[in-house]
């Protein structure tokens, strides 16, 4: 087998430095994991943010963008408490751009169908495209 070149001292002084360290290795780690997950968050929140425009209120959209720079604030710090307090604001924020955008779905929807009581659709509710090709099956009967 080939050596090394460490003598048998050198490698025990390494195991020992590794194990010292060890505790120290896994908080850094912990943290460029909770940075990688602000960065990601705060990706989707400027993303969701342009995907949406104008569906979102100002004030919601004021909220998220003041969560998006608190997050950039602290991300490049070593306060891994901090980041994912910062991250976790921004988490529950972004979904009030899901609820705003939800919401003005339903109100388009009930807008455009009339439903009853038991849920089901008003026919006099229906446009003109609702009256468009229907898909059937069929079989031809030869005598």
């Amino acid at each position: 087998t080939a050596s090394s070149g460490l003598s048998k001292e050198e490698v025990e002084k390494m195991k020992q430095d590794a194990k010292v360290h060890e505790a120290e290795d896994k908080k850094k780690k912990d943290v460029i994991d909770i940075r990688n997950q602000a960065e990601s968050l705060t990706y989707t929140a400027e993303k969701a943010l342009k995907d949406a425009g104008d569906k979102v209120d100002a004030k919601v959209k004021k909220e998220v963008e003041e969560k998006i720079e608190a997050v950039k604030k602290v991300k490049d710090g070593d306060d891994a408490t901090a980041i994912k307090k910062a991250t976790e604001e921004l988490s529950q924020t972004i979904q009030k751009i899901g609820q705003a955008m939800y919401g003005k779905q339903q109100d388009g929807k009930s807008a455009s169908q009339q439903t009853d009581s038991k849920g089901k659709v008003d026919d006099k509710a229906k446009t003109k495209s609702d009256k468009g090709p229907v898909d059937a099956e069929y079989e031809d009967v030869k005598k």
